[in-house]
């Protein structure tokens, strides 16, 4: 969340105020902010050797050493 749009978040209950300090999940545009942020994670290895969907990473080689490899800068990205 940027840090200006927190307060507008805010959800007052009777034991205080609570306010998101990051994207809640099912807010219209969750799922399209969540794929830029992936892909821009991403960004040199898409279709190099992985592919991301929403919450899906799919990691692609053709033996387990590659794999490995691609796994570790996949999850480093």
């Amino acid at each position: 969340m940027n840090e200006p749009d927190i307060e507008k978040t805010a959800i007052a209950t009777p034991w205080g105020l609570y306010e998101w300090v990051v994207m809640p999940q099912g807010a219209c545009n969750s799922p399209a902010t969540q794929q830029r942020r992936l892909n821009e994670a991403l960004r040199g290895l898409l279709s190099e050797c992985c592919e991301a969907y929403v919450d899906d990473i799919i990691i692609w080689a053709d033996n387990d050493t590659s794999l490995e490899t691609r796994v570790r800068q996949v999850l480093s990205a």
